[in-house]
C-alpha cells in the first residue's frame, strides 16, 4: 500500500514535468517567432515601411473657401464669385520653347473681359 502511493506521486511528478517542459518549449517558440518578426520588420523591411510612414505623415489637403454672394440691403447682387485661373511662365525655368495650343474656346467671361479691355484702350 505504501508503494502504490509513492508510485502515483512519481507518475504525477513525471506528468507535471512533461507539461512544464511542453509549456516552456511552446513559450520559447512563441518568443522566437516574435523576435524573428521584429527583426524582419525593423531590419529587412525598414525602407518600405519608412517610405509608407512618410507618405502618411505628409499630405496636402485643399481647403475650399466657403464664400457667397455679396448683396445690398435690398437683395441686389453687388459681387459674385467665380473661378479665375492665372498662368505664369518664367522663361528662365523653361528647358525648351514649345507652342502651346488651347483646345477649348475662351469662356464668355474672358471674352467680355477682353472686349471691355479693348474698348477702354
Amino acid at each position: 500500500m505504501l508503494g502504490d502511493t509513492l508510485r502515483d506521486q512519481e507518475r504525477d511528478l513525471h506528468g507535471f514535468r512533461l507539461r512544464l517542459a511542453f509549456a516552456f518549449i511552446l513559450t520559447l517558440a512563441a518568443c522566437g517567432l516574435l523576435v524573428s518578426r521584429f527583426v524582419f520588420l525593423q531590419v529587412l523591411a525598414y525602407e518600405s515601411y519608412h517610405t509608407q510612414a512618410e507618405a502618411n505623415r505628409i499630405t496636402i489637403v485643399p481647403v475650399v473657401p466657403n464664400r457667397g454672394l455679396i448683396l445690398d440691403r435690398n437683395g441686389v447682387v453687388l459681387a459674385r464669385n467665380f473661378s479665375a485661373y492665372t498662368l505664369e511662365i518664367t522663361p528662365s525655368k523653361l528647358s525648351s520653347w514649345k507652342i502651346l495650343s488651347i483646345s477649348s474656346p475662351p469662356s464668355s467671361r474672358s471674352r467680355r473681359a477682353t472686349a471691355s479691355a479693348s474698348r477702354s484702350c
